[in-house]
C-alpha cells in the first residue's frame, strides 16, 4: 500500500511529459531527483517487506533501513524542490 500510494503520482508525471516534453518537465519538476526519491522509497519498502536483513534486531533491521531510506528520499525531494524553485524564480523562466 505504501508503494502504491507513492507510485500513484506517476500518472501526473506522465501527463506532464506528454504535454510539455522531458526537457521542460525536468527543469520544472526535477525528474532526476524525483526518480532518486522513488527509488529510495521503493528500496526501503522492498527491504522492509523482504525482512532483509533479519538477524540484526538492534542495528540494521529492515524497519530501520526503511526509515533511513524514507529520510534520504525526503532529502532528495527537498533537493529537487530547491532546484525547481531556482528555475522558476530565475530570469530566464517564462510561464507557458
Amino acid at each position: 500500500m505504501y508503494s502504491c500510494l507513492g507510485l500513484s503520482s506517476i500518472t501526473f508525471v506522465i501527463h506532464g511529459l506528454m504535454l510539455y516534453g522531458y526537457e521542460t518537465q525536468n527543469w520544472r519538476m526535477s525528474l532526476d531527483w524525483l526518480g532518486i526519491m522513488a527509488g529510495l522509497n521503493l528500496f526501503g519498502a522492498f527491504a522492509y517487506a523482504a525482512r532483509f536483513p533479519r538477524r540484526h534486531d538492534i542495528l540494521g533491521s529492515s524497519h530501520q533501513i526503511l526509515h533511513f531510506m524514507v529520510i534520504f528520499a525526503g532529502l532528495a525531494h527537498m533537493a529537487g524542490l530547491l532546484r525547481a524553485f531556482d528555475h522558476i524564480h530565475s530570469e530566464t523562466f517564462q510561464c507557458i
